[in-house]
C-alpha cells in the first residue's frame, strides 16, 4: 500500500512538473525575461534560447493571430528570431510601437518572398536596408524549403536589430497563414 501511495505521488508530481511549466514566460540565460500574450487561447509562444540569440517559437492553429512579447530585463537580447509554425504566409506585421515592418511569401510554388517598412509596400526592402527581414523558409530536416505550402517546417524571420537598438518596452507580432485552419 505505502510502494502505490509513492508511486502515486512520485506520478502525480511528474504530471504537475510537464504540465504546469510555464509556456508564455521564459527566461534566456536569466538576463532576458519577456511576458507574452496571445490574442488567440490556442496559439502558442516558446522561448528557445540558443548559443547566441532568442528565438520566439509561434503555433497558431487559426494561422492566423497575433502575440505580444513584452521585454521584461533592462533591454532585448543581442539577436531574435521568430519561428511560425506555417504552410505559408499571406502577411506578417512586427511594430515596435514606431516602426512597422510587413512581410508576405507567395502562396505556391517557388517561395517569393516580400518586405517593406510602414505603408510603402511599393518600395521592397533589400539586405542593405538596416530594416530587412532575414526570412527563411526551414523545411521538417531543417533544410531550405524550395515550394510552399511548407508540410511540418517553420517560417523563420531574423527581428533586426535596427527595430530594438532603442529598447522598445513590446514587440507586436501578427501574422496570417494563406492555409489557414
Amino acid at each position: 500500500m505505502r510502494l502505490h501511495k509513492t508511486i502515486f505521488m512520485a506520478t502525480v508530481l511528474l504530471f504537475t512538473h510537464l504540465v504546469c511549466d510555464p509556456v508564455l514566460t521564459a527566461a534566456d540565460n536569466h538576463s532576458h525575461t519577456f511576458s507574452i500574450t496571445v490574442h488567440h487561447p490556442e496559439d502558442t509562444v516558446k522561448v528557445v534560447t540558443e548559443e547566441k540569440r532568442t528565438c520566439f517559437s509561434i503555433r497558431s492553429p487559426r494561422g492566423i493571430g497575433q502575440a505580444v512579447i513584452q521585454r521584461e530585463a533592462d533591454s532585448w537580447p543581442e539577436k531574435i528570431a521568430i519561428h511560425l509554425h506555417l504552410k505559408g504566409l499571406e502577411g506578417f506585421r512586427i511594430s515596435d510601437g514606431a516602426t512597422t515592418l510587413h512581410a508576405s511569401v507567395s502562396s505556391s510554388g517557388v517561395p517569393l518572398i516580400r518586405t517593406w517598412k510602414g505603408n510603402e509596400e511599393d518600395k521592397p526592402l533589400d539586405s542593405k536596408s538596416p530594416y530587412w527581414l532575414n526570412i527563411k523558409l526551414v523545411d521538417q530536416d531543417g533544410n531550405l524549403a524550395t515550394e510552399i505550402p511548407l508540410k511540418k517546417g517553420v517560417i523563420e524571420i531574423q527581428v533586426p536589430a535596427a527595430l530594438i537598438s532603442n529598447a522598445p518596452e513590446k514587440l507586436k507580432v501578427h501574422w496570417i497563414d494563406f492555409y489557414r485552419g
